[in-house]
């Protein structure tokens, strides 16, 4: 409901609070600025997943050239590595919900992914990767 999904401001009295604002600023930042993530289009999307393994990729592509965006989900509450497609130039990692500064427990994610290989993503954790 709307009052649930409104921001308490209070928690950002607290380290956690500070880091999930600081997550969402840093993702509404994401869809402004990449173009692959501007493009409202349904049907341009590629969705691919593996039900038993909880994970999806959600590849959205980049509108006039621009590269594309590949969103990556762990939904399984263990780490596991998940297939990425083939990208001529590979990936580079925008964002990682597991990362020590969101208050997760990596310290540091890799800056870039070879393409079509698979990435691990520690459990219950989402990547954005950009082409």
């Amino acid at each position: 409901t709307f009052l649930a999904g409104k921001l308490d401001w209070s928690r950002l009295k607290t380290p956690r609070g500070k880091a999930m604002y600081g997550f969402v600023a840093r993702c509404l930042e994401l869809r402004r600025t990449v173009p692959a993530l501007k493009r409202l289009e349904p049907a341009v999307v590629e969705t691919v997943f593996d039900e038993r393994a909880l994970w999806l990729t959600v590849l959205r592509p980049g509108p006039g050239g621009h590269p594309p965006a590949l969103l990556v989900l762990n939904f399984a509450r263990t780490g596991q590595r998940i297939p990425l497609p083939v990208r001529a130039l590979g990936w580079s990692v925008a964002l990682c919900s597991a990362d020590a500064i969101w208050g997760g427990p990596v310290d540091t994610s890799p800056k870039s992914l070879p393409s079509g290989k698979a990435a691990f993503l520690p459990a219950m954790s989402a990547t954005l990767l950009l082409g």
